[in-house]
Parts: structure tokens; C-alpha cells; sequence
């Protein structure tokens, strides 16, 4: 075969190798959180049940609560719903994020260092109340009570 047409077909074989570089559909980065968000118009919550704060009706499977009430109308008000997808445990949660199968872990909880170190805390919700506790025989006066500290 004629060097010259071994020099053409090596460059067609090479444009058309380079062509198919070039061609190749540009890689987009993924959605962010809130972009996803904001397209579906959802927000995929984890919980665990969580009295006053996030209960269920066992038998119609019902979430109410403090909680459930405050971030299903905060997300109302910006045109988003709040679907609560699943019922987690402790050791669920960071899968369950990892996977896609919820968006975040919506609980009222203050962040803690053991926390901290594997999940983001990107803000408080608002301020729920907190109550103190004691035994009904408790000795407490009233005035010890009002000035209690959580520990």
C-alpha cells in the first residue's frame, strides 16, 4: 500500500477517534440539597418518634406533633412539602443520608460533638420548649424547679 494512503487513513482513523473526544456530553455536577429540593418541591424527612415533639397514630400511621406541625407549615409557606419518609434508629441515620433516601433528619436535638463529626447542623428551626422532669414524690419546691438546669 502507497505511503500516502497509509498517511490518509491513519489521519481520517485519527480525527475520527479525536471527533468522538470532542463529542462526548459535558459532565454537569450534581443538584445540590437545595436544589433538588427545589425542583421537586419536596424535602424528604427522616424522624423517630419523639413525644411532644413527633408522634404517631398507630393506627393510621398519622405523624403529629410540635415538630411535624412547625416544619410542614414552614415548607407550606415557602411552597414546598415535607415528606416524611421513614422512621429511623440512631445507626440508620447516616445511611439513610448517604443513599438518597432521605434529604435530612428532621428532629428537634441539639447538635453534640459525636454528632457533629459526621453530620452538618445547618441551623435551629426555631425554639422548642423543654421541660424538667422529676419523680411525683419529688421533694422539689416550685421556685427549685423554676430555676432547675438540664444536665
Amino acid at each position: 500500500m502507497p505511503k500516502k494512503k497509509l498517511l490518509v487513513i491513519a489521519l481520517v482513523c485519527s480525527l475520527i477517534g479525536m471527533s468522538q473526544f470532542f463529542l462526548v456530553p459535558k459532565q454537569t455536577a450534581p443538584d445540590t440539597l437545595r436544589e433538588r429540593v427545589q425542583k421537586s418541591g419536596e424535602m424528604k424527612c427522616g424522624y423517630w418518634i419523639y413525644e411532644p415533639y413527633i408522634t404517631k397514630d398507630m393506627t393510621t400511621g398519622e405523624l403529629k406533633g410540635l415538630t411535624v406541625d412547625y416544619l410542614n407549615k414552614v415548607a407550606a409557606a415557602k411552597g414546598l412539602k415535607v415528606n416524611w419518609v421513614a422512621e429511623l434508629g440512631m445507626d440508620q441515620i447516616k445511611p439513610a443520608l448517604d443513599y438518597g433516601k432521605i434529604d435530612m433528619f428532621c428532629v428537634p436535638c441539639s447538635p453534640a460533638a459525636d454528632f457533629e463529626k459526621v453530620f452538618d447542623f445547618v441551623g435551629s428551626y426555631g425554639s422548642l420548649p423543654y421541660y424538667l422532669y422529676v419523680q411525683a414524690q419529688s421533694t422539689k419546691t416550685k421556685e427549685e424547679l423554676a430555676t432547675g438546669r438540664f444536665a
